[in-house]
């Protein structure tokens, strides 16, 4: 998981474009008297957005009779948006730019409102608002952003990352004798407690334990192809400490707490897997 910049442009221009390509004078006829409130909701966002204060958003009466014609701007698959997707992909590293960070696990393939639409429809296309993200994060997040003004799901264009390690797993046998993974949370005591708390909520929300250790199970023999595939030329505690360098890597450029290293750090260190690799 790593934090993603933002799109860099005019926000409100953007929510003008989407307007203009509509292919409906009456949309646009019914919009154009509410322009100035919603730029002004625009800059109410940003200013929220910059001080990392969404949570105490307030939706704007106005916007309700609106509603309708508001949301109906969004569409995933339109020219705009697929601009807007590819503007904000290259505004990203290389290696992040096709990978849902709400988890890591899986690709792009939607977008989130990380304020929802259908309560704020005013902001259905403001690009500050629209997180690449995948089906299963989007699904799993829904509408619950927030709790008591407390936001449930990590904002990672504002919400800085700690670099410490808070996300670890236990390998272990199941009843039937094969390795099983149990990923657990634990604040070091270095990180913030409303940090971790958020990191704890985000994790839950989106199912990331249970989700992360299912894409972990394949991980058992591809590691010990890896390795049994090298056994022959080289020593285990050399092929070992090649695997920590790429895994310890990896952590730099896909976060600290990337879910595939600290799987493959525990795996090289777990008697049960070294069992499986049968060195002599």
């Amino acid at each position: 998981m790593k934090n993603l910049k933002p799109y860099n442009a005019n926000d409100f221009e953007f929510y003008d474009s989407v307007l203009s390509a509509k292919d409906s004078d009456d949309l646009r006829l019914r919009l154009s008297p509410v322009s100035g409130v919603i730029k002004a909701a625009f800059d109410i966002y940003a200013t929220h957005f910059r001080d990392n204060g969404l949570a105490s958003l307030v939706p704007g009466p106005t916007f309700i009779l609106h509603k309708r014609d508001l949301i109906s701007l969004y569409n995933y698959n339109s020219s705009a948006i697929s601009r807007l997707r590819n503007e904000i992909e290259r505004l990203q590293p290389q290696q992040l730019r096709t990978t849902c960070q709400y988890c890591t696990l899986t690709s792009n393939e939607s977008m989130d409102h990380y304020v929802p639409k259908d309560e704020f429809p005013e902001y259905a296309v403001n690009p500050l608002n629209l997180f690449p993200s995948c089906s299963k994060c989007n699904q799993h997040k829904s509408f619950v952003w927030r709790n008591n003004e407390k936001r449930t799901t990590l904002n990672l264009y504002t919400d800085q990352l700690p670099d410490d390690q808070y996300l670890f797993v236990e390998v272990k046998l199941d009843e039937y004798s094969e390795l099983e993974f149990e990923f657990y949370l634990e604040n070091s005591g270095r990180i913030d407690d409303d940090v971790f708390s958020l990191i704890e909520s985000h994790f839950k929300s989106l199912k990331l334990l249970k989700r992360m250790r299912e894409k972990s199970i394949p991980l058992i023999s591809e590691l010990r192809n890896t390795i049994c595939s090298r056994l022959k030329n080289l020593p285990y505690a050399v092929i070992k400490e090649e695997i920590r360098e790429t895994a310890e890597a990896n952590r730099l450029d896909f976060g600290r707490n990337y879910w595939k290293s600290v799987v493959e750090l525990e795996l090289i260190e777990c008697p049960y897997f070294i069992r499986l690799l049968k060195i002599s």
